[in-house]
This record gives C-alpha cells, sequence and structure tokens, in this order.
C-alpha cells in the first residue's frame, strides 16, 4: 500500500504540482477559507470577480485540482479565474488532502485517488460544508452550483454530482472519468464530458495507462463509455447520440466532436466533447508538461462548459417551499482563532484604552469587525465565548476595558464592600461619558491597523462592516454609538452618533434615568439593532429597571429592522457568566443552554447585516429565529413599514 502511494504521488506530483510557482496566498482579490468537515480543517480559495456589486448572487463553479496538485497549479492550468471575470461568476478552488500540506494532495472519487481514497476522506461532506461556508461570506445563487475538475479532479465531480445532486445543477469533467461502479443520484443531472482520444494517463478506453516516466499505471480506470453510459441510464436520456463535428480552426493534428445524448429527464442531457489525438489537457490552454500530450486550441473547455452551465440550473422551489421559512442554520466556528492584546493610548483624551482582540488566524478576510463593550465591573477578558466564537465564524472581535468602570472597581475591595463600589462606578458620569468615545477610538485604531504594514490584520478588515455589541453597562454603550439620543434635565439631549457602525447587538441595556419622549430617544437609531434580555433580568445593585424595562429600546425603536430575543428565566447573568457569583455551579447546565441560543441568534444577526446573507435575513425576519428558539425565548421582530403589525404586543 505505502509503495502504491508513493508511485500515484510521484506519478500526479510531476504531472500537476511540479509546473506551478509556489506561493501563500491565492491571485490578488481571491479568498481563502478553512472549513470544518468532522474533526478535519479543510480548505478553499475562491475568487469573485471585483467589477460586479459585491451584494449580488453569482453562480458558482467549482474547479477541483488534479491528483497530486492544489489549488495554485488548477488555476495556472484551467485559466477559470479570467473566465469568471468575463462571464460574472465565483470560482472555486478546493484543496485536496494528503501527507503533505499543499504538495501530494487527492480527492477521494469512490475508486481513486491516493490519499484521499485510503484514508476514506469525506470530499462529498467538504463540498456540503464548503457550499454552506462560502453561502455565509458572499452571495451565491444557490440554484446555479456547478462543478468541473482535470483527472482526479473530474473524478470526484461525479461524485459530488452523484451524491450531492440537491447543490450541484450541472457538472463538466475533464479527463477524469466516473469511478464508481454504481450511482443512484436523487435527481437528473446534466454532464459535459471532455476527453482526449489519445489521453496515456486516463485512457479513453480506461485501463491503466502510461504512469510515471512511461512505466505501467497503478490505476485501473474506468472508460468513458463505461461513464457515459451510466449517466445515460441515469438522467433517462436517448440512447443515441447526435454527432455534431466542431470546426477545425488550428492545423494541430486533432479534431473534436459533440456527441450529445438528449431528452433527460427535467431536459437533462449528456455531452461528449470527444478530442481526437487530445492527451490529458484542458482544451484550449497550454498543457503545463509536454508529456501530458497535446491539448486542442479548436475550443475552449471554459467558454463551452460556460454555454453549457447557463443551460441547466437546479429546479425552482415549489410554491410551498418558496413560503416556507427560510432554509438556514446558523453557522458554527470553522476557523482557527488567535488573540492580540493591546493598550491603545488616545493621545487626545489622555486616556488609555486597552483591547484583546480575537481573530482568524489564517485567511485574507476581508472581516468584519464587532467592537464589544463589557458590563460595569467587567474587563476585556470577559465574554470570551462570544470573542471566540465570533472570531471562528469569519469576524475580529475586539473587546475593550473601559477603565473607570471597569473590573478594577471591586478586585481589591473587601467582598462585603463591593457592591457600594460597583453602585458608585455606576453613579459616576465620567464612566458613562468616556465609554462611547472608547468604543469611536476603537474604531480609528483597527482602521489603522487595517493600513499597517506591521499589523497582522493588515489588509484583512471589511471596514465598511463594523458594528458593536455590549452587556448592561455595555448595552448602554452599544444603544450609545447606534445612535440613541438621551434625554438631560432641563429640556436638553445628547446624541453619540458613530456612522461607521452598520449594526448593533445590546444585551440587558438598562433604562434611561430619565424616560422622556421615549419614541425620540430610540427613533433616532437608524440602523439594525438585536435586543436580548431575560425573564428574570433584573439586579438588586440597580433596581430603578426592571425585567420589563428592558425591552423599552425594542418598542420604541421605528427606523429600522429590530429583533427583541426575551429568555425564559434568564436573568442578567446567562450573558456575561457568573464567576464568583453564588449558584454560578447550580447553573452551569442551564447556562450552557442560554449559551448555545446566544452565539447562535448573534452569529446570524452579523450574517444577516455583516455580510448581507439573504438567508440570514429571512430567517430572522420570518419564522426560522423564532422556531429555533421555541421554548427558551420569547422572540418578536419589527420592520420601519410594519412595526405594528409584526409587534402588536409592543408596551406604551
Amino acid at each position: 500500500m505505502k509503495k502504491r502511494f508513493i508511485l500515484i504521488s510521484m506519478l500526479i506530483f510531476t504531472l500537476f504540482a511540479l509546473v506551478v510557482s509556489r506561493r501563500a496566498w491565492a491571485d490578488s482579490g481571491d479568498v481563502l477559507r478553512v472549513v470544518k468537515v468532522g474533526e478535519m480543517q479543510r480548505r478553499y480559495e475562491f475568487h469573485r470577480p471585483d467589477n460586479i456589486e459585491k451584494t449580488k448572487a453569482l453562480p458558482v463553479v467549482i474547479a477541483f485540482h488534479g491528483g497530486g496538485g492544489n489549488p495554485q497549479s488548477m488555476r495556472k492550468l484551467c485559466g477559470l479565474s479570467a473566465k469568471a471575470d468575463k462571464a460574472g461568476f465565483i470560482v472555486v478552488y478546493p484543496y485536496g488532502t494528503g501527507r503533505l500540506e499543499n504538495q501530494f494532495l487527492t480527492f477521494n472519487g469512490g475508486e481513486c485517488c491516493g490519499y484521499a481514497m485510503e484514508n476514506k476522506i469525506d470530499d462529498v461532506g467538504f463540498v456540503r460544508a464548503l457550499l454552506d461556508d462560502l453561502a455565509s461570506v458572499t452571495p451565491i445563487d444557490t440554484r446555479r452550483v456547478y462543478a468541473t475538475g482535470l483527472s482526479n479532479g473530474g473524478i470526484i465531480s461525479y461524485r459530488v454530482a452523484a451524491e450531492l445532486a440537491d447543490r450541484i445543477a450541472a457538472i463538466a469533467p475533464v479527463g477524469g472519468p466516473l469511478m464508481m461502479e454504481s450511482i443512484q443520484p436523487s435527481r437528473a443531472v446534466p454532464v459535459m464530458h471532455f476527453h482526449g482520444t489519445a489521453d496515456e494517463n486516463a485512457p479513453f478506453k480506461g485501463g491503466y495507462g502510461k504512469g510515471f516516466m512511461g512505466k505501467g499505471g497503478v490505476t485501473d480506470f474506468k472508460s468513458v463509455e463505461f461513464t457515459l453510459n451510466k449517466w445515460i441510464e441515469a438522467n433517462g436520456c436517448e440512447k443515441t447520440p447526435s454527432i455534431e463535428p466542431l470546426p477545425d480552426k488550428t492545423d494541430d493534428g486533432m479534431k473534436c466532436t459533440r456527441k450529445t445524448w438528449s431528452g433527460g429527464k427535467d431536459g437533462s442531457e449528456v455531452v461528449l466533447i470527444e478530442i481526437e489525438n487530445g492527451g490529458h489537457t484542458w482544451p484550449g490552454m497550454e498543457p503545463p508538461m509536454a508529456m501530458l500530450g497535446k491539448s486542442t486550441k479548436d475550443i475552449s473547455a471554459n467558454d463551452l462548459m460556460w454555454e453549457f452551465f447557463q443551460k441547466h440550473a437546479l429546479p425552482a422551489p415549489s410554491v410551498s417551499e418558496a413560503k416556507s421559512p427560510a432554509k438556514y442554520s446558523p453557522p458554527s466556528p470553522s476557523l482557527e482563532v488567535t488573540e492580540l492584546r493591546l493598550d491603545w493610548q488616545d493621545a487626545k483624551r489622555d486616556r488609555q484604552v486597552p483591547a484583546k482582540l480575537y481573530f482568524p488566524k489564517i485567511g485574507n478576510g476581508p472581516f468584519p469587525v464587532i467592537i464589544f463593550s463589557h458590563g460595569l465591573g467587567g474587563s476585556r477578558e470577559h465574554y470570551e465565548y462570544l470573542g471566540r466564537h465570533w472570531a471562528g465564524c469569519g469576524y475580529v472581535s475586539v473587546h475593550l476595558t473601559h477603565l473607570g468602570s471597569d473590573d478594577s472597581l471591586w478586585k481589591d475591595v473587601p467582598v462585603a464592600e463591593r457592591g457600594n463600589a460597583l453602585k458608585k462606578g455606576a453613579a459616576n458620569l465620567k464612566n458613562a461619558l468616556d465609554r462611547p468615545p472608547d468604543v469611536q477610538f476603537a474604531l480609528d485604531e483597527v482602521t489603522r491597523m487595517n493600513a499597517d504594514e506591521a499589523s497582522p490584520l493588515k489588509g484583512r478588515l471589511d471596514l465598511s462592516a463594523m458594528a458593536v455589541a455590549g452587556h448592561s453597562f455595555g448595552g448602554y454603550t452599544a444603544l450609545a454609538v447606534a445612535g440613541q439620543t438621551f434625554m438631560l434635565p432641563f429640556l436638553q439631549t445628547k446624541r453619540y452618533h458613530e456612522p461607521r457602525i452598520r449594526a448593533a447587538i445590546q444585551m440587558s441595556a438598562p433604562a434611561p434615568t430619565i424616560r422622556r419622549n421615549l419614541d425620540e430617544a430610540f427613533g433616532s437609531i437608524t440602523i439594525p439593532i438585536m435586543h436580548m434580555t431575560g425573564t428574570k433580568d433584573f439586579l438588586e445593585l440597580l433596581p430603578q429597571t426592571t425585567a420589563e424595562d428592558r425591552r423599552i429600546p425594542f418598542d420604541h425603536m421605528s427606523k429600522a429592522e429590530t429583533l427583541l430575543v426575551n429568555f425564559t428565566d434568564g436573568d442578567h447573568f446567562i450573558f456575561s457568566g457568573r464567576e464568583g457569583l453564588p449558584g454560578a455551579a447550580e447553573r452551569k447546565e442551564q447556562d450552557a443552554v442560554f449559551h448555545r441560543l446566544i452565539l447562535a441568534s448573534t452569529t446570524a444577526f452579523w450574517e444577516a447585516y455583516l455580510k448581507e446573507n439573504s438567508a440570514a435575513k429571512k430567517w430572522l425576519l420570518q419564522a426560522g429565529c423564532k422556531e429555533f428558539l421555541s421554548g427558551k425565548a420569547h422572540y418578536e421582530c419589527k420592520t420601519p413599514m410594519a412595526e405594528s403589525s409584526a409587534n402588536p404586543n409592543a408596551k406604551p
């Protein structure tokens, strides 16, 4: 077995991987992502045309590299990124697996190939997770997802079509046959297959072919005839094809013929582009090595497959499906997270603003930014569960310490006196006035880091997608920078509006001390807000705000989409944790349930309003989130155009 793997690796790596330059990242504008499949971390890169509005949902073409290759070799070999820029689709380059991180990589196509086959790697599950993750970071047309690839890449294209037919609309393998004895796709999947009759690596008629340095191959490939017959039968196509010679544009000793088996179920078809005397190459592109054989310039595989793909899409959802709540699940963390502590100095205010940043260890991003504000007596070290989760889902979470209202209020104070110390901190007006400018200064600092060559976040931040979140006193801070108007004595008002903030989450914010003109106070907020509280969210330390009062901001917002999550039996500490509090051990299991719900619903909110994920937004505004929280929380939502009907229980 070991000898077999070495031979395969030497052959395939020689064919594909040695012909490309080594580099750490994709072409300019490309993005590297990491997803978790079982216990494995899997990677993919994607290229989205930068000349198309980023909110537009685009078709997707998954381009699998050949055995022994990697996304860099595939990008150079196929030229699909250039085609994507012209035609307007996203091209995805998955990484296979192997003993080395970036070389000798293969995909498990059934009876081939190498490491992935021998270790039974779940590449179908990888593609499913990849598509879910891709949809969470950029809008995609889920009815128009396609697959292609050369050699082992073509082989895995056939497998995902057979086992993931509900996600893959059509495929166009090149020089790679079906390597499964039987297939049972859940729907008819249109197929376009490219293959050279002189392919000596994956022979047109099947068999072992030519291996490393002209020696015998180690894989018994299925034939093109076997492959097409399986799909003609599965799709219910006619048994006799129409045959069309394609124009012979160049004097290269090759001719191309198009054979089409039409009449399949749901308009499906099977098409063979047969290249007479063609090798193990990508039609229309220069072969990376002469030993792979000749590559015709009579046709362009990219042009023909894109023309084919445009004819085929997944069936539109039925009327009942279209009216049902959006099928969406909040993402789970899939990225490795690192952290960085900084002690920023605001020279204008002569004030230190300590910060702890959680962010993905690898990946170009750009990642949206969340500034988190702690509650009274907290610090940047608290709420780690939120920071790590959000960062693992592709965000940068910046946790501040607000000096004066932080844990220095109580840490060196006798236990019996800590309550009074916290009350004094809350009553100190300077602490309230310092907090919103701390957030604004943090926004300045992350903007600076994004441009700083020495920063680990250089060029990785999405400065057009920044948000604020906070708990308790931090909830006040979040509402302040979101645009709340504060009513002051003598009919005066004060407003901190930070235009760089696109969305906010506030947890357990205290009710305004002066409750005058509440519609004006919260009607001045014009960005989406998620409000979170609990039915037992009351603090004896600050009795002026009852549990019922916690919903005041939600009830009086009117100019933006507004959500309320009110956890059944949730108290003030379900958001922050209970370090040092009585009963912490007894509440640990119940708090873990609350944390799971908090993480899921808040991440969906960020997906909807920072990453513009339409499925997440529908899930929040329709019945999806309400059903998810059923029995654990009361959920309400309202929009500017229909808040009265969406929220019939609003309090005056």
